[in-house]
């Protein structure tokens, strides 16, 4: 799941929708708030085990009240579980590692290294290639790509869908959970050795 942006309806619809489907894992790349909506709810929907989040920009700068957040009245126990949330989460596919995170904030946070685990595949996506949509630096990508610890990057700092394969690796960028066009999630599955990706989307029930 890409931005939800606080609405925690969007959330229910999405993991109802996902369960009767069959989707065993969810994820959410971050910004889960919104300077309209404070989150409250949506986090205990979150803290329920509805699904594994990062935190986005807005979520990080919220929890630690940086002067860069839009004016909120979004309660104390709200901004710690922000400041819980995790930046970057690893996981797996079968044989296939992964990692999902947000954007280049973090290269912007305090005690940022390029020696992280995955700061590599962080650097490359969020710098490099700019966020995948300069095709012309491909080639450079596809020579650090040996060195990559991961086979799927997942990101949504751009709010573009995307899906590229690169040189065996799966780069993936999500678009926001609520589009023009109805509320959106991808799924991921791995179907006779392939990783297959599909955006679905699905009627808005409460009309936002």
């Amino acid at each position: 799941i890409g931005e939800l942006s606080g609405d925690h309806r969007v959330l229910r619809q999405l993991t109802e929708t996902m369960a009767a489907q069959g989707v065993e894992t969810v994820f959410c790349a971050g910004n889960l708030t919104s300077p309209e909506k404070r989150g409250r709810k949506l986090t205990k929907e979150i803290d329920k085990g509805a699904l594994r989040a990062v935190t986005g920009n807005r979520d990080w700068a919220y929890a630690y009240q940086m002067n860069t957040a839009p004016p909120s009245s979004m309660d104390r126990k709200t901004r710690d579980f922000l400041a819980r949330l995790p930046q970057v989460i690893s996981f797996r596919m079968e044989d296939r590692k992964g990692i999902l995170f947000f954007g280049d904030y973090l290269q912007t946070l305090p005690g940022y290294s390029d020696f992280e685990p995955y700061a590599l595949e962080i650097n490359m996506v969020c710098g490099l290639t700019d966020f995948m949509r300069d095709e012309t630096v491909f080639p450079a990508l596809e020579a650090m790509i040996p060195q990559f610890r991961t086979d799927i990057i997942i990101f949504s700092q751009t709010g573009v869908w995307g899906h590229w394969h690169l040189a065996g690796k799966d780069f993936i960028s999500l678009g926001p959970a609520v589009g023009r066009d109805g509320i959106s999630w991808a799924r991921l599955e791995i179907d006779s050795g392939e990783l297959k990706f599909s955006k679905i989307v699905t009627t808005n029930s409460f009309g936002v």
